[in-house]
């Protein structure tokens, strides 16, 4: 027979027994009862059992035996106790963390009436949850596990920890805030980052949460935000890796404390400055040297750049979501004429600052340009900011926006190694979200909606680049991208809408001939931005639709023919005179594209596919039967 207290960690360090002071109640280390243990659940069969999870060999059968013991009262505190143990094998460690944090996210949670009828109807047996006198014990250790464990093993262990508090914060969970507090309170600094990390899960544990919900939450914050603030101005001058990853931290949080809802009971006007503008102060801190030595590759992933990266994350969502009087709900009215009255200028002074580096040529990372190219975006709505950007108007159009929009030595690189990969990430939503050549295309495409008496100059500015000297195709790729970003506005002016098709005809449908692969890509793709345009010469449309074909059907470059392929189908889809040209062709478009979708599985061709069959009506189904295996499974799917 053996006591719980005999498995239970002590950690002996002074600042940890501090920490300990603050708990309520009795220890779970003196809990009353005593029960018999299996060999496998002493600490050194657990060790071994995790350190056997690492071996192929015996993965299979060591997780087998951690299921079995699962069920077996103090369980999960020896798991933990592994975890958390300085002196076992960190891979071991790290196996036990990530065990642990499986079992707390899938079994922490009561079980319900609906868990028992779900499993019987699925023949499974009796769900199970972690007994309540476990769930005390991790709920007492899990923070110190934070605190004092190695960053891979932490990372698992504050995933477990965010599951607690989603399901017992506050009734169950009410000292949680206290001893993150002490922590911060501390001058031992090496504390400070798993406490902040616990504070960062205990807010993401809540950011979906309705505002009646958070209110535990904003309660948290309220009473810890002035720490917080102190913490990251204390920090501020010392610009080592240690200093600024606790400053980033901070950043998180108050970002995913705001993203959603902004309590003003929380934030007040005078709370927020004071946050705003330590942030901006984070961000034009300048940038190590030595990160300049490094591969581009490696610069943007330093903590110093990651931490601009996210002050501009929190600028451009609090004057997205709260900052501009026009877009805001009426509750931000107030705080959206302070923002932009006090803070929303200075912000994009420094942005400002930022973008110039990158026009002389300075290393910024893509995130950065993308974040500061959004927040500029914000700032284009609103009349006070447009007086400030208004004079860099042009710089910002030739000198940012347009060398964005150009294709660029990696796009070459991705397309001749892996074009399928190429045509992939084109179309990948996050992807694009996160890349400064879309935030170009919003801001450019802003810009003309917002600022239509700048439309002039950016068509002279365009024609200017369309130029054929063969040193400059990469500026024509760009002026192409231009016109096609800049054209959905175009399309809704009278004075622009019926110069548009003559545009067409001189300066697109010939570079769909073009020898470069990248400028025929993006010839057919600005006849695909003009789907939608009404042709007064009806052989117009037919010279586009015939040099899609074309290049659908002969050309050597995947991207080049897929992209024809969609623009043949949304120009199908939205012109009626365009359904007798292609009827024709129909069979032989069918055929091209479905082994387009047998060769890159890109599930947008599957409408190309759709749009035709329903549209010209003219499948041979016995040709299709005949097709190899592949297409047919292909054109089933598109029938279904």
């Amino acid at each position: 027979m053996l006591c719980i207290n005999d498995f239970t960690t002590h950690i002996s360090s002074s600042s940890v027994q501090k920490r300990r002071q603050l708990k309520k109640g009795s220890s779970p280390s003196s809990l009353p009862f005593f029960f018999a243990l299996p060999s496998a659940m002493e600490p050194a069969s657990l060790a071994a059992l995790f350190s056997a999870t690492l071996d192929p060999n015996h993965r299979e059968a060591a997780e087998k035996k951690l299921n079995s013991l699962r069920k077996i009262i103090n369980f999960g505190p020896l798991v933990l106790q592994h975890a958390s143990n300085p002196q076992a094998d960190q891979a071991s460690r790290t196996a036990a963390a990530i065990f642990l944090k499986n079992y707390i996210v899938h079994q922490w949670d009561d079980v319900t009436e609906h868990d028992i009828k779900k499993a019987q109807e699925k023949g499974e047996g009796m769900p199970f949850a972690i007994h309540e006198q476990d769930k005390a014990v991790l709920r007492e250790q899990l923070l110190e596990a934070v605190i004092d464990s190695p960053e891979v093993v932490r990372a698992q262990l504050a995933v477990a920890l965010e599951s607690v508090l989603k399901a017992d914060f506050p009734e169950k969970y009410t000292n949680i805030v206290q001893r993150v507090r002490f922590c911060l309170e501390s001058q031992q600094h090496q504390t400070w980052y798993g406490a902040l990390m616990a504070l960062y899960r205990l807010v993401h544990a809540f950011e979906y949460r309705p505002a009646d919900d958070r209110i535990p939450l904003d309660e948290a914050v309220k009473f810890l935000q002035p720490l917080l603030l102190q913490r990251m101005q204390e920090l501020l001058p010392d610009t080592s890796e240690a200093s600024v990853s606790l400053i980033k931290i901070c950043l998180k949080i108050f970002f995913c404390y705001v993203q959603y809802d902004f309590p003003l009971k929380v934030f007040d006007f005078k709370t927020t400055e004071g946050w705003m503008l330590t942030i901006l102060k984070v961000f034009e801190s300048p940038v190590p040297a030595e990160v300049d030595k490094m591969e581009q590759d490696e610069r943007q992933e330093t903590i110093w750049w990651k931490t601009k990266k996210w002050c501009l994350h929190i600028f451009a969502k609090v004057f997205d979501r709260y900052g501009n009087p026009k877009d805001t709900k009426k509750e931000y009215h107030a705080f959206a004429n302070f923002f932009v009255g006090n803070l929303a200028k200075q912000i994009l002074l420094s942005v400002f600052t930022l973008l110039s580096s990158f026009i002389h040529g300075k290393y910024v990372s893509p995130r950065c340009l993308q974040q500061s190219l959004t927040y500029v975006r914000q700032a284009l709505k609103v009349p006070s900011c447009w007086k400030l950007i208004k004079p860099h108007a042009t710089d910002l159009l030739a000198r940012v926006i347009f060398p964005l929009m150009c294709y660029k030595e990696e796009d070459i690189e991705l397309w001749q190694e892996d074009p399928i990969e190429w045509i992939l990430c084109r179309t990948d939503v996050h992807a694009e979200y996160l890349s400064p050549e879309a935030a170009a295309q919003y801001l450019l495409h802003t810009l003309c909606k917002k600022h239509p008496k700048l439309i002039p100059d950016i068509l002279t500015f365009i024609m200017a680049n369309l130029t054929d000297d063969p040193a400059r195709i990469r500026d024509k790729d760009g002026a192409l991208h231009f016109l096609g970003i800049a054209g959905r506005t175009l399309m809704r002016r009278k004075p622009y809408k019926e110069g548009i098709e003559s545009i067409l005809v001189k300066h697109g449908f010939p570079e769909m001939s073009n020898p470069h692969p990248f400028i025929r890509y993006r010839a057919v793709w600005l006849f695909r931005q003009f789907a939608y345009l009404e042709y007064k010469n009806k052989d117009n449309l037919h010279m586009g639709l015939e040099s899609a074909r074309r290049l659908l059907m002969d050309d050597t470059q995947l991207p080049v023919r897929v992209e024809s392929a969609l623009a043949l189908n949304e120009i199908l889809d939205n012109q009626k005179a365009a359904e007798d040209f292609l009827r024709p062709h129909a069979i032989n478009i069918l055929r091209v594209t479905l082994d387009l979708v047998r060769l890159t599985n890109y599930e947008e061709l599957s409408e190309v596919l759709q749009v035709f069959t329903d549209t010209c009506l003219c499948l041979d189904v016995v040709w299709m039967v005949n097709r190899p295996n592949g297409c047919a499974e292909c054109l089933m799917c598109v029938s279904v």
